[in-house]
């Protein structure tokens, strides 16, 4: 056996280890994750599944600021990747879902709204179509008054009440 066959074989016995710039970003998506959770009120954060220690220092980094709270984020990001950082991340996703889809359902009332008051057609079907409730006439009622009154400064009532009649097809509907 010769040499280089030697190195081969040490080579086959030790484990695959990940490169350096991957150890890198996962410790940077588990810095990312910290900052998350930090964010979390106190009650969500006791929900996840986390060893203590590392929920302490996830609480105590959300009453730092500045360098304080960066080297609070280093020191939890380093108990976390101890733990299964991946379960708890779903864990948070699994708690935020619902808030980002009532900020989703948010922003499409205010797209319909914007649309109808700017008079798009193409809108009107659609929310026809897709709800069988809807109004036409109701909601172009509504609409021509908020495009009235979209002159004013502040916000139009019949915008608002436009708002919270598009909004109730999304709850309800």
């Amino acid at each position: 056996m010769n040499e280089t066959d030697a190195e081969h074989e040490i080579d086959d016995l030790l484990p695959e280890r990940p490169s350096k710039s991957a150890v890198k970003r996962e410790f940077a998506a588990i810095q990312a994750l910290v900052r998350r959770l930090a964010a979390l009120s106190a009650q969500q954060l006791a929900s996840l599944p986390l060893e203590p220690d590392t929920r302490e220092a996830i609480a105590a980094a959300s009453r730092l600021k500045r360098q304080a709270f960066v080297r609070q984020v280093r020191y939890a990001g380093g108990l976390l990747a101890r733990e299964d950082w991946r379960a708890v991340a779903a864990a948070a996703d699994a708690q935020e879902r619902p808030r980002r889809e009532a900020v989703r359902a948010f922003h499409e009332v205010e797209r319909w709204r914007d649309a109808l008051v700017a008079g798009d057609d193409d809108v009107l079907a659609e929310l026809a179509a897709r709800f069988p409730a809807f109004d036409r006439a109701e909601a172009l009622r509504l609409a021509r008054a908020a495009a009235r009154e979209a002159d004013g400064e502040r916000a139009p009532p019949s915008s608002r009440k436009l708002f919270r009649y598009l909004a109730g097809f999304v709850d309800g509907g």
